[in-house]
């Protein structure tokens, strides 16, 4: 069965001049957060939709903002989406940053896959908490075998060299056992 998709009925088109003839219109229409949702282009497998430019495969959010800034885009720098919508192409959501930086967008909006979300994950939360609080007096090749991780990977959590995300949260349900 077909998937239907609500399309509102107007939908704008996104003009650039000296486009070559044979060119696909870039079409898009605005939802209710002023994103422009594009619907004349595939996307990615990140939703992001492509576009063909002097022969080239890029995102359009890229092709965008170099048309609108009427520059390129200096090497090490990417697009961020300040509306988290990879499907957007409003120039004003679209920002010139680092990899670094966009990283950090996703962490403090809370984005990021950390600690169980993450896919891979084998552990909990409360496995993280066990084993750095709770089991000291336990032998480690007993802990990996149980948990099904490495030694140094207990030892990393211990240390604070990973979770440490969890680091704020086990304090305050420290403080509060006291």
């Amino acid at each position: 069965m077909a998937k239907v998709i609500n399309i509102p009925n107007q939908i704008f088109t996104f003009e650039v001049e000296d486009a070559p003839r044979q060119a696909n219109p870039i079409r898009y229409y605005i939802d209710e957060n002023s994103c422009h949702i594009c619907v004349s282009h595939c996307t990615d497998q990140k939703g992001y939709p492509r576009i063909g430019s002097d022969y080239k495969d890029l995102r359009m959010s890229r092709f965008i903002w170099e048309y609108v800034n009427k520059r390129e885009i200096p090497k090490g720098m990417i697009i961020m989406h300040t509306c988290d919508n990879p499907n957007c192409i409003n120039p004003e959501h679209l920002k010139l940053g680092t990899h670094k930086e966009n990283m950090a967008d996703m962490i403090r909006k809370g984005r990021s896959l950390k600690g169980s979300k993450h896919p891979r994950a084998k552990l909990t939360e409360a496995d993280v908490y066990f084993l750095k609080y709770e089991s000291d007096d336990i032998n480690l090749s007993f802990l990996s075998e149980m948990f099904q991780i490495t030694k140094d990977h207990i030892r990393d959590i211990r240390k604070g060299k990973c979770w440490d995300h969890l680091k704020e949260d086990y304090n305050n349900i420290i403080r509060q056992a006291d």
